[in-house]
C-alpha cells in the first residue's frame, strides 16, 4: 500500500530494496568453507557430549539395579546365617559345599547365571566380654559395568545371641573388640 508521502505502509521507500531483502539475498550466496567446518565441529562436539551423557546414564542405571540386588542378596544371606545360629560351623561347611569360591577374589559365587556379577562373603566373631554373642558380617560384592574387579559392596552386620550349649566356635570365630 502506498500513502502518497513516498513511503509504503511498512515504512519503506517504494522502489528501493529493503535491508531485510538485502540480507536474504546475501544469505542465499551460501556459507564459506570455514563456517561449514565450524558448524560441523560444533555438531560433533554436541553429539559427543550427548553420547557420553547417555553412556553415563546407562551405567548408573545398571549400578542402581546392582545395588538393589546386592542389598537383597546380603539380606537373604544374613537371614540364612541367622537361621543357622544354632550351629554356625555346620552352616560354614554347608556354604563351602554349596557355593564355589571365586579363584581371583576368594569370595563365594552364586550358582544362578543372572547373579554372575555378584560375589559374597561372611564371617562371625566373638564379641569381647559377651560369651554367648557373635557379630555376624555379610558382604556382597559386584563389578561395575565393564569392570574387572569387585569394587562395590553392600555390608550388613548384626549381633546374634547363641543359645547355650550350641556350637558357636569355628576357625574364623575370633575375638572382636569394640562391638
Amino acid at each position: 500500500m502506498h500513502r502518497g508521502n513516498g513511503f509504503s505502509t511498512l515504512g519503506r521507500n517504494p522502489g528501493r530494496p529493503t535491508t531485510a531483502l538485502f540480507s536474504i539475498r546475501h544469505s542465499l550466496r551460501g556459507a564459506t568453507l570455514i563456517e561449514v567446518v565450524v558448524a560441523l565441529g560444533l555438531i560433533v562436539v554436541a553429539l559427543t557430549i550427548v553420547g557420553q551423557l547417555i553412556f553415563t546414564a546407562i551405567n548408573e542405571s545398571v549400578m542402581a539395579r546392582r545395588r538393589a540386588q546386592g542389598a537383597l542378596l546380603a539380606q537373604e544371606m544374613m537371614e540364612e546365617t541367622i537361621a543357622h545360629r544354632n550351629d554356625l560351623p555346620a552352616w560354614e561347611k554347608k556354604v563351602d559345599h554349596e557355593f564355589a569360591r571365586d579363584k581371583e577374589s576368594s569370595y563365594y559365587r552364586f550358582k544362578q547365571k543372572e547373579l554372575s556379577p555378584f560375589r559374597w562373603w561372611f564371617d562371625y566373631r566373638r564379641v569381647e566380654g559377651h560369651d554367648g554373642v557373635r557379630k555376624v558380617i555379610v558382604k556382597v560384592y559386584w563389578r561395575r559395568p565393564y569392570g574387572k574387579t569387585f569394587t562395590s559392596n553392600c555390608e550388613l552386620q548384626t549381633l546374634l545371641a547363641i543359645p547355650s550349649g550350641r556350637k558357636a566356635a569355628s576357625t574364623n570365630d575370633r575375638e572382636d573388640a569394640g562391638t
